[in-house]
């Protein structure tokens, strides 16, 4: 300890060169950085040479990006921000009379360049320089800029690893706490208002979302013991690999804290788009070799802040030793022959279920990456990682600050079903009263039509599972963790897009999510149900874009009382005024009587009043979100895609034969629905004639209680 102080005093006065002074000068750079930069160069040219010094100090400078000022302050990005937005609106001015997009852009692109930022990502040239013209847009682009130089020169300096700054740096924890509580700030400042006068502030809606740490935690865990347990149904293997970069990625060594002589001046953005590349070679290996996988990755940071995979997968056991195999290949084919490679880059461990459950190889890192807390609540424990003590919400903290920074995607599911549709299933759930008349309308709907009750539909099964968290239930709906996206039963279901629904870059904005609708009989389970507008506490309410697109529109008036709830879901997702009952009953194979019509009526009127309506009555032949219904028991869209169910063998098949049998008063036809209990012919409802409301609703009733 004695000799690092005196080398500290000494290296103090040793003589810098003028032009390193004069460098440094110029950099902009806060003082107590520069002042350590000086340092570092003496040092290095006191047990080196001064060329190396000098070639040192060089390569640091040149790493910081362009124009970036690291003295600068929030309020002093913010200035900036303002600024450049200015002058791009004073360009914009100058070139709106220009007609070709590309000589339209080619000032924007220089000065963008200048800046040393790309040029805004946009389709069109209006949204390129509507981004260009915002001072939010430059803003937040600023601060990103400088963060991250920031993490540079300090990785540089060794200011980053586990005897200095575990993972990250103390500037960085500081920025990091800093953006954390702007944010909080302006969460708590905020309120959103919905169409029955509920006020909540924003940090309390992010208390009881995915934003909590706590919910994040938990879901993942249980998509994760999901997985397990279905591999484990289907008599999967279970392995667990580690993937790490050469050692060029390495800035310092994991036992001394010293410099890597190998170091290539790579940093964590680097070392991820490295291994993101290396995973899209070993997809495309393993698609083409027939391999099919399922699971999570977690990156997280070594010590110096080096990012690393951690992936838990499941496969046929066959296929093991080949997913292996590719694995390794590609994870040496880059410096595969340094020393330390063969034993590093990749490891893997075969999944031992007499020896305990597979979450708990990857429960662990889920924790360290997130909040650093058990399921109970408690503390996971010291970070390994760390020189000395550190809890494990201390380093998850600096985890935090480190993914924050470089842009880090930490989790990642591989196969199975996509996690959007489980959340919009979760946000669906009623009970008591609502669920049973939602139930009942629906099931009245089928029966007044002929079409057999049947069993629990595949939607209300995956509604339930959703609603239990049973993840490995919900993939087994969905068909499995192998199942392509394209061939998915249900699939988050949006509104038309309304012209008039534009962002602040003036876009046309994509339709909003209504809820999840099954394919092959249009059912739909409604998930977002309540209209919502953004108000600073204090002040009248104004539309937020991201919740509330529709004001004014047909789409607000899905609650008002005097819309029949059975064509609310057709207005929403047409955008078109709703057609009188006489004029839909044309549209329809077959009209309804009035005994008929007025029991649908009165069941979803009940549904209404409990402000449940989540069963989406759907018509066939009609649009949902670039499909056409071709008949209740076939879908096929305008790319050629059909969906076949047991109840047709080609689009429309099965509701013609329905229509011309049911308007001759034969019954449905018996192909409907293969394995589900069948109606008798004298069932119809044209051939009951007058069974009348009552032995209607009654039938459905009973119906509901077989189900």
């Amino acid at each position: 300890m004695m000799a690092v102080q005196s080398f500290a005093k000494r290296s103090d006065v040793l003589p810098v060169a003028s032009w390193v002074r004069d460098y440094l000068h110029r950099a902009e750079l806060p003082a107590l950085t520069e002042k350590a930069i000086a340092r570092e160069y003496r040092k290095r040219a006191d047990k080196g040479t001064v060329q190396d010094a000098d070639l040192w100090v060089t390569r640091t400078l040149e790493s910081i990006p362009t124009g970036v000022d690291l003295r600068a302050d929030d309020e002093t990005l913010c200035r900036d921000a303002e600024s450049f937005a200015s002058e791009c609106w004073a360009l914009r001015q100058i070139m709106e009379n220009v007609d070709s997009d590309v000589f339209h852009l080619l000032p924007l692109l220089d000065y963008c360049q200048e800046k040393g930022f790309d040029a805004p990502d946009a389709q069109q040239a209006a949204g390129i320089w509507a981004r260009a013209c915002d001072p939010r847009w430059w803003r937040r682009r600023l601060r990103q800029r400088q963060r991250r130089a920031v993490e540079q020169i300090n990785v540089d300096l060794g200011r980053v690893h586990r005897y200095a700054g575990l993972y990250c740096s103390a500037d960085t924890m500081a920025a990091r706490k800093r953006q954390k509580e702007r944010n909080r700030n302006l969460l708590a400042s905020m309120q959103a208002v919905n169409e029955m006068g509920q006020v909540y502030t924003l940090e309390e809606l992010a208390a009881v979302s995915n934003s909590n740490p706590a919910i994040r935690r938990a879901e993942l865990m249980t998509r994760i013991a999901g997985f397990e347990l279905i591999a484990i149904g289907m008599g999967h293997a279970g392995e667990f690999y580690t993937l790490t970069t050469p050692s060029k990625f390495h800035a310092r060594h994991g036992q001394t804290g010293h410099e890597n002589e190998k170091w290539a001046r790579k940093y964590a953005r680097d070392a991820q788009q490295y291994l993101c590349k290396v995973w899209a070679r070993i997809r495309s290996a393993l698609s083409r070799n027939g391999l099919k996988i399922y699971g999570f990755r977690v990156a997280e940071p070594h010590h110096d802040g080096t990012v690393h995979w951690h992936m838990l997968f499941f496969m046929e056991p066959g296929a093991v030793d080949k997913v292996r195999e590719i694995m390794r290949k590609y994870a040496l084919a880059e410096d595969g022959h340094e020393k330390g490679a063969q034993e590093n880059r990749f490891e893997a461990k075969a999944i031992d279920w007499s020896q305990g459950s597979a979450v708990g190889y990857i429960a662990k890192y889920i924790s360290k990456n997130i909040d650093g807390l058990r399921a109970d609540g408690v503390d996971s424990g010291d970070d390994l990682e760390a020189e000395g003590p550190m809890s494990g919400q201390e380093g998850a903290a600096r985890v935090d600050a480190w993914a924050s920074t470089w842009g880090i995607r930490q989790f990642q599911q591989i196969g199975g079903p996509p996690v959007t549709i489980w959340r919009e299933l979760r946000r669906a759930q009623l009970t008591g009263d609502d669920a049973k008349q939602e139930q009942l309308a629906y099931v009245l709907w089928r029966e007044v039509r002929g079409l057999p009750a049947g069993p629990q539909s595949l939607l209300d099964e995956a509604v339930e599972a959703a609603d239990g968290g049973h993840w490995n239930t919900f993939v087994r709906l969905l068909g499995g963790p192998f199942v392509p996206r394209q061939e998915l039963p249900l699939s988050v279901h949006r509104a038309d897009v309304d012209e008039d629904a534009r962002n602040r870059y003036g876009e046309i904005m994509p339709g909003r999510v209504l809820g999840v609708v099954e394919f092959s009989t249009g059912q739909m389970v409604t998930s977002r149900v309540h209209q919502w507008v953004l108000q600073r506490s204090g002040e009248a309410a104004q539309p937020w874009s991201t919740v509330n697109n529709c004001t004014d529109t047909e789409n607000r008036r899905l609650y008002q009382a005097e819309i029949p709830a059975e064509w609310l879901e057709r207005t929403l997702n047409s955008g078109t005024p709703m057609l009188p009952l006489d004029e839909y009953e044309q549209m329809q194979p077959r009209a309804l009587r009035p005994d008929e019509a007025e029991a649908i009526r009165v069941a979803e009127e009940e549904a209404r009043q409990q402000k449940g309506i989540s069963w989406g009555l759907y018509r066939s032949r009609e649009t949902l979100r670039g499909w056409r219904f071709a008949g209740i028991a076939g879908l096929g869209n305008r790319d050629g895609r059909k969906i076949e169910t047991a109840a047709a063998s080609s689009p429309g098949t099965g509701h013609r034969q329905h229509d011309e049998r049911a308007a001759a008063g034969r019954g449905i036809c018996r192909s409907h629905d293969a394995g589900s209990n069948r109606l008798a012919g004298g069932n119809s409802p044209a051939a009951r004639g007058t069974a009348g409301l009552e032995n209607s609703i009654a039938r459905a009733q009973s119906w509901l209680k077989a189900i």
